[in-house]
């Protein structure tokens, strides 16, 4: 299924770890662009449905638009919706400054570990085409397995971030 949330919970762990050296909201968005490949050959009744964009090197022309593209969209929508909600909030962001090095670090983790991911649950994906033609990782752990380890990350990655940001900066806003 294109555009799955699942893949958003490591993000967020990574987020959590890695704070302000990764933005999850470039992650989020390397994603949803990673995935319009299968969401049109969904619509158009193609298969595989998982193309050359979801190999390890298909992967990299997300990187290169997600470079161009993400950057703006992340500042129109701090601008709108997410920096109004984290300055009523009384929170901080979920990403502060995002520089070029930080939208290619985290652009690279999030098509790389998507590619990753959809290895081990989806027939048609061939990670490392067109040096290989096989997945050794489709069915390396159940499907249920693979959905609550996402979900147990993205947990852990916001309890995380709520400790971090929300208790931590405001006991230290106080001293």
């Amino acid at each position: 299924m294109p555009f799955t949330p699942f893949h958003f919970g490591p993000g967020l762990f990574l987020k959590s770890v890695l704070r302000t050296n990764f933005s999850f909201v470039i992650f989020v968005i390397s994603q949803v662009l990673i995935d319009l490949e299968p969401g049109w050959n969904i619509l158009r009744g193609r298969y595989p449905v998982h193309g050359f964009l979801h190999t390890y090197t298909g992967s990299l022309l997300i990187v290169v638009i997600c470079l161009f593209v993400s950057r703006p969209i992340f500042k129109m929508l701090n601008r709108i919706n997410l920096g109004r909600f984290s300055q009523s909030a009384g929170v901080y962001k979920l990403d502060g400054k995002v520089t070029f090095r930080i939208t290619l670090v985290s652009s690279v983790i999030g098509v790389w570990s998507h590619v990753f991911l959809d290895s081990v649950m989806h027939r048609d994906v061939l990670p490392l085409f067109p040096f290989s033609e096989s997945n050794t990782l489709l069915g390396a752990c159940s499907l249920l397995f693979l959905h609550v380890g996402c979900i147990v990350l993205g947990g852990l990655g916001a309890a995380t971030w709520v400790i971090n940001e929300c208790l931590v900066n405001r006991f230290n806003r106080r001293l």
